[in-house]
């Protein structure tokens, strides 16, 4: 057996890092988007067994050949002999619950590669090891904590030394052995200092390689451009987070007879912003399967519900309030028409020679805890003419602030902006629309991760 590392969960924030550190090691490890939506789901019931345990719950994680195959192998080892044994075989090809003579529980699971030929390369095991080691972000947090503090109290210990220093020049031929004394003292505050700065920015950079570890993972779930330059003929995207990652994402998936196009703009950017893009991925993964294709009102619906009930906000106790505002567009060869749906959402379109029209969507987000738990969603029908253009804009642009008054860009000049731009072929256009946000933000800051998608049809669809 190939060792990989071990997870210790005894506190809801480990408990989502597992979470997160188990999908990253599926997805390198060659399982499928809805293989691992699952396992990670399987996963999480496991590690909730362990709630209320004072130790928590470890796992051992390795690779392991079974009958010729290899696959993944996980070891769940509780701190008190579980009530219930839980049913793993429908999920995983071995699963055997035990109990040991201390008192712990200890499951066994165990997962073959979806690839019979897939063989992990040294390089990928030793990659695999050093991911599940990163230290948590509470950890990180700590150690700068102590690292301040560390700062604060030799800062201290410096004046108080200067202080000393100073009386002891007043009487320079009775005190010069405390003078010495003083010298010495500051040579080893000053040491101290040094340390506490090379501690800091250890930490420093280890926060840094974390987010920038963070920002592939997110990268990896955009779908790539060719996905889309095959469904649409003319396609332009702008997907740029304010930060190293951030709380926008997008989709481009093949859905029964037709294609699904999505737009979401998280709660929050940044690392916040980034958690809340693969919670709504995998909520994505989930309503597909349960939502009737063609329907993109309806998966909205079914996103609404998982998401809001994985972030605890189905119930009137809490204070998070976080979710996502999406625009959906569903295309099908034939129709002629674009089905949408929008979630605090608008899809702009415009004729050759009109008007940029703004259609709506639903005055309501998704998983945000004022809306119901039932709430719907509407579908609205357009039609798909040779030469019309359509855009769809998180928030990023429209609200950034800038511009002699530093007033928000605004739709209205987005709108202009489409306009202008007519003449100028769509692929294209995503220089012109980054050019004119950066002229008008001129020095005010970044406020939010933009993104803008656009695309068209030279014939009816």
């Amino acid at each position: 057996m190939i060792r990989l590392g071990a997870l210790s969960i005894n506190t809801p924030e480990a408990f989502v890092e597992a979470r997160q550190k188990m999908a990253r090691l599926a997805y390198s490890l060659g399982y499928s988007e809805i293989h691992v939506s699952r396992q990670v789901t399987v996963f999480s019931e496991l590690l909730r067994l362990g709630r209320g345990i004072p130790a928590g719950v470890s796992v051992n994680i390795g690779i392991k050949n079974n009958n010729g195959r290899q696959g993944l192998s996980l070891e769940f080892v509780f701190g008190k002999q579980l009530s219930s044994s839980p049913d793993g075989n429908t999920f995983f090809d071995a699963f055997e619950v035990s109990h040991t003579a201390e008192g712990s529980t200890v499951i066994s699971a165990f997962r073959y590669f979806i690839d019979h030929s897939f063989n992990p390369h040294v390089s990928l095991i030793e990659s695999l090891r050093q991911m599940l080691s990163l230290p948590s972000r509470a950890e990180l947090l700590k150690n700068l904590q102590l690292t301040n503090k560390e700062l604060k109290d030799s800062a201290e210990q410096i004046k108080q030394a200067k202080e000393a220093a100073e009386e002891a020049s007043l009487s320079l031929q009775s005190r010069v052995n405390e003078l010495a004394e003083a010298r010495h003292a500051m040579l080893n505050i000053m040491e101290d200092l040094g340390e506490a700065n090379r501690e800091l920015e250890t930490a420093h950079r280890q926060i840094l390689d974390s987010i920038r570890y963070a920002s592939r993972i997110q990268r990896a779930v955009l779908p790539s451009e060719s996905i889309a330059q095959r469904v649409f003929p003319q396609y332009m995207v702008i997907w740029e987070p304010r930060d190293v990652v951030g709380g926008d994402i997008y989709w481009c998936r093949t859905w029964g007879d037709g294609h699904l196009l999505i737009l979401g703009d998280c709660t929050g950017h940044g690392v916040p912003g980034a958690f809340m893009t693969l919670i709504a991925n995998g909520a994505l993964d989930q309503a597909m399967q349960k939502a009737e294709p063609g329907d993109p009102a309806d998966l909205i619906g079914h996103m609404h519900r998982l998401m809001q009930t994985w972030l605890g906000q189905d119930t009137d106790s809490g204070d998070s309030d976080d979710g996502i505002e999406v625009g959906a567009c569903y295309l099908q060869p034939g129709r002629g028409q674009i089905v949408f749906s929008g979630a605090r959402f608008s899809l702009f379109w415009l004729d050759r020679d009109g008007e940029v029209v703004e259609e709506t969507g639903d005055k309501k987000g998704i998983g945000y805890r004022a809306v119901p738990q039932g709430a719907t969603f509407t579908n609205k029908l357009i039609e798909v003419k040779p030469g019309r253009r359509f855009f769809l804009t998180t928030d990023g642009i429209i609200d950034q602030i800038g511009g002699a008054k530093r007033r928000g860009f605004g739709k209205k000049r987005f709108a202009r902006l489409i306009t202008n731009l007519t003449d100028v072929p769509l692929p294209e256009q995503g220089k012109y629309f980054l050019d004119a946000l950066i002229k008008y933000q001129g020095g005010e800051k970044r406020r939010d991760d933009v993104s803008i998608i656009g695309f068209s049809f030279d014939r009816t669809y």
